[in-house]
């Protein structure tokens, strides 16, 4: 029902141009997202890559979609795709000289409950990711 809802309410705009959703905890936690655990988010976007997180070209940019419900730290499986994906990029700047990374959750928030993204699969965020 919810979706549904969420679906009207989207159509004028998303039947006449295309946009790229990325997940968030109200998609793929099971405790936020009333037990469907991603099925009917994955059932509506048909999304590159393996739909959590994902890149592509459009034009002269190039956006990285990255998963804020999973780690990105360097030992992660996204954050080693995320640093293969920006080395594959950087070598084709010339195809793509902007670049756009987004995500469903901040890295910075003043919202005390969630604090700021720091790059792991957690509740609790003090700090943006550490890249270094």
């Amino acid at each position: 029902k919810v979706w549904d809802t969420w679906g009207q309410m989207v159509e004028p705009i998303g039947s006449k141009m295309a946009y790229m959703a990325v997940p968030g905890n109200h998609e793929l936690d099971t405790w936020d997202s009333t037990n469907e655990n991603g099925k009917i988010y994955a059932k509506r976007f048909i999304l590159p890559g393996n739909e959590r997180y994902f890149s592509y070209g459009v034009g002269m940019v190039h956006f990285v979609a990255v998963s804020t419900d999973e780690s990105i730290d360097k030992t992660s499986t996204q954050g080693t795709w995320f640093e293969n994906v920006l080395t594959k990029i950087n070598e084709e700047r010339d195809k793509w000289p902007w670049l756009v990374v987004y995500q469903h959750r901040p890295i910075y928030n003043s919202n005390k409950i969630h604090g700021n993204w720091t790059g792991k699969n957690t509740d609790q965020y003090s700090g943006p990711p550490d890249f270094a």
